[in-house]
Formats: structure tokens, sequence, C-alpha cells
């Protein structure tokens, strides 16, 4: 008899690919278990994914829980009406300004779901050529958006209620290899305008791909990347054909060859019905414990892991690598000599906000990382080749 999880997981890939769940998947789903599934999903940000699937069928009744699923079903439509008519307006603004500009992530992946509002998602991702950055940030702001955030790679702007756009104007990020990074600063050449634009473009579909298990590889390097950038990859391999040539040479360049399969092997565990095995039953827990960005306690558990003992953490968030302080100040990418100065910034920053607490009970969640949890998850990035 399968568990609650993979029900579960068997569900979401049904409606996400428009799929008859078949009257054996149904009956496999007790109300008992509708409650747990929810609480999971949650995490996830798919309770949505379920509540359709399971609506559709009759499953649901007019109850309690019933009533969650309903609402979280319409607040996702919602949200993505919302996201997908300002994006459009983008869109069609730059393309009338002559502004080069290419969606990401989900914003693409979207299209490739039953229903486009089935893969939700917290904002929209448009890349733009840095040469551009000023005249999109200036055109956005003609539009009513609102700078709230930037970064090294990316601008954040904000619109009414909910409706976030994350302007990049690079792909490559902090959390990435030397080597990864240099290969996403080259986007533009695996890019051509789409059918029917001029200044819209598309990526290839086999850089697409290796960008989709790089940014995972990113995430789960940080605590956690949820469920969704795995039934992602099993949307994009079920609808796209690949040069496998290529796929094979972008991920032995960049290192990721075994993420890639540890992560297609899980993708068949969750939604193909094939057997766990030692690695992916310790990337599903590490994943399903995580949520959508993963916990901070696995965060700080994966940084012990990387810079050693509770001193060299300490020492590592007193003096931090020039690389994080261009993420939180941009303008240390230009200009280099201005590196001490940045860290007392950021010291000064830290005293001014008095974020003691937090910083405590960060120290309190490191001191208790026991030996036995490294090495659980060393030996698990170590046969996943992170």
């Amino acid at each position: 008899m399968k568990n609650t999880n993979l029900i579960m997981m068997e569900l979401m890939r049904c409606s996400a690919t428009g799929t008859n769940p078949g009257t054996d998947l149904l009956g496999s789903v007790k109300k008992e278990m509708l409650p747990g599934m929810f609480t999971l999903a949650y995490h996830h940000d798919l309770v949505h994914l379920l509540g359709d699937v399971l609506d559709e069928n009759g499953v649901l009744e007019n109850d309690e829980i019933a009533t969650k699923y309903r609402s979280f079903v319409l607040e996702a439509i919602y949200r993505y009406e919302k996201i997908e008519f300002e994006f459009e307006r983008i869109c069609k603004n730059f393309e009338e300004n002559l502004i080069d500009f290419m969606p990401l992530k989900g914003s693409i992946i979207r299209s490739l779901y039953a229903k486009p509002w089935l893969r939700t998602s917290s904002d929209a991702d448009i890349l733009v050529k840095e040469a551009d950055l000023k005249r999109a940030e200036e055109l956005l702001i003609k539009m009513g958006f609102l700078k709230t955030h930037e970064s090294s790679h990316d601008v954040t702007y904000t619109y009414g209620e909910g409706v976030i756009i994350e302007l990049h104007f690079s792909l490559s990020e902090i959390n990435e290899g030397e080597v990864i990074g240099q290969m996403l600063s080259d986007v533009w050449k695996y890019a051509k305008v789409k059918d029917g634009w001029k200044h819209q473009y598309a990526l290839d579909d086999n850089f697409f791909y290796f960008y989709h298990i790089a940014h995972t590889a990113k995430h789960f390097s940080m605590g956690g990347c949820g469920i969704k950038p795995i039934l992602d990859l099993h949307i994009l391999q079920n609808t796209k054909n690949y040069d496998n040539h290529e796929i094979k040479r972008l991920l032995k360049q960049s290192g990721l060859e075994r993420f890639d399969f540890a992560l297609r092997s899980l993708s068949e565990v969750w939604f193909s019905g094939k057997p766990h095995d030692e690695v992916t039953l310790a990337m599903e827990e590490f994943i399903l414990s995580g949520g959508v960005y993963g916990t901070e306690s696995q965060l700080l558990l994966l940084k012990k892991r990387r810079v050693g003992g509770k001193i060299r953490y300490i020492f590592s968030r007193v003096f931090v690598t020039r690389r994080e302080l261009e993420y939180e100040y941009p303008t240390l990418k230009k200009h280099s000599v201005l590196l001490p100065f940045f860290q007392v910034v950021r010291w000064v920053k830290f005293i001014l906000k008095g974020d003691k607490k937090h910083s405590k009970d960060r120290y309190e969640i490191i001191k208790n990382i026991s030996e036995e949890n490294i090495q659980k998850i060393d030996n698990l990035f170590n046969k996943i080749g992170l």
C-alpha cells in the first residue's frame, strides 16, 4: 500500500498534467488523510493543485477541510490573474520601448501545465540586458511600480497588493560556483527572438533545462528547494524534446551531472511510480521537511557543514566573503576598494537594527546541531555531487 506522501504526489501529477487519476488512486484517498496532505502541501505552496483534482473528482465534501482546499484554489486563480495581467503589461511596454527582455522560470513553465494558474509563483521573473537596466527601471516606475530591493543580480519591484516583479540583469548569483556563474552569465548566447515579437526573447530548451537544474541546486544547497521544482522537472521532461548530447555537455561542464541524475530519480519515484533507494529517501526527507525554501535550521546546518565548528561559523558571519557583500551592496562589484568600508557598514547596520536576539537564536541552533546530522547531510550532498 502506498503511503500518504506518494498518493499526494500522484494526485498533484494528475492535476498538473490534466491526467485522469483513475478509481484506484481516488479510492486510496481516505478522509482522514486530507488534513495531513493539506498541511504538507501548504508548506510547499501546492494546496491548490490538490484541491483542484480532489474537487473535480468528487472527493471533497462540504466540510471544513474541503472549504480550506477550495479557498486555496480560488486564491491561486486570483494570484495568477493579478500577476499575469501586470506581466503582460510589462511585456507590451518593453516591446514598445525597444527593450530586449526574456521571461524566466515560472513565467515559462506554467504554460506547460494543464491550467497555467496551477503553476503558482510568488513573483514574475524577467531578464533584461544590463545596458538596458536603467531604461527598464524607469519604465516600471512610470507604470506605477515601486522599487523595494536591489541585489547584485536583480532589482525587485512591487505593484498594488501582491504583485512582485524581479527584474534580473544577470543570472549569476552568489550561491552558484564560479563555473556555473560564468555559464549563466552567457545566457543571451542561448536565446532567440520569440515568434511574433521583436524584443521578447526565449531561451533554447536545452539551456532552459540546465538553468532549471542549476537554480534548483542553488536552493537545495541553501536548505531546501521544495516539491515544485521536481514537479516542474517532470513536466519539462514529458513536454519537451531535448538534445541529450547538449544537455550532458552543459551538465558535465557545470559539475551538475550527479545532482541532475538524483533529481530525475526522485522525480521518477514521486511521479512515475519507481521505488525509492537510499539517496531518493534522504532527498525526500530533506525536501519535505524544508518547505518551499528550506528551514533556517537546515540552512544553518549546511553553513556549519561548509565552514566547520562554532568558532569558524562566528568568524564567517563577522567577516563575510566579498561575494556575500556584493549581494548586499551591489556597488562593491564595480568598486572593490570599498570592501573594508562595506564590512564596517554591515556591522553598524547590525548594531543599529538591534537584531541581537535573532543572531543569538541562530547561534543556539548552530551550537545544537549534532555531528551525526552534519554527517548525514554530508553523505547526501557528496552522493548527489553538491
